[in-house]
């Protein structure tokens, strides 16, 4: 996410930790940005939370401070494009994560919304031996809140790290 602030479509940009309280600020605010636009907003909030949510749950960065449950760290960016509004976050994670996620974009964005909902319900359901679905549950939803395809981006930062940036795309209705 490596991109100018200055960039006049950019609407709202953050990156530190991602806590409850600073996010629900920041989503206060995005949702007076587009309270003309209500459908637009519903989707932008859902969306920046369940984004937001992922990075704090799951960043390899986090913060030192032990009062809030999540502590993960990253970065987030609001950008307003012709009829499109991106949001997108960025966030370390293991190197062995980064083709797993990568494949679960790749295989949401294959789905319909009705392919999604199905397939978010078997989901949820506990399959034996499963790691922490939370993740791919959360990139689910995205799919189904945005009805565009999901963009992702890996960059090995080192031989444990990458950065992982996804992206999702609301048509301005």
């Amino acid at each position: 996410m490596l991109t100018e602030i200055t960039n006049k479509n950019i609407k709202l940009a953050y990156k530190g930790p991602f806590y409850i309280d600073i996010l629900s600020e920041l989503g206060s605010y995005l949702r007076m940005m587009y309270k003309s636009k209500p459908t637009t907003c519903t989707k932008l909030y859902r969306l920046f939370f369940e984004l937001t949510q992922n990075v704090a749950k799951y960043s390899m960065e986090t913060s030192n401070v032990n009062i809030y449950k999540y502590s993960g760290v990253g970065s987030f960016m609001v950008e307003e494009n012709g009829q499109q509004v991106f949001i997108k976050t960025s966030n370390l994670i293991k190197n062995e994560d980064g083709p797993i996620l990568t494949k679960y974009c790749s295989d949401i964005n294959r789905m319909t919304k009705e392919q999604l909902r199905l397939y978010r319900g078997v989901r949820r359901k506990p399959q034996p031996e499963a790691k922490d679905t939370g993740a791919y549950i959360g990139i689910i939803q995205i799919g189904i809140i945005s009805q565009n395809e999901i963009e992702c981006v890996l960059e090995s930062i080192s031989d444990k790290h990458s950065i992982f940036t996804i992206c999702a795309k609301v048509n301005i209705e």
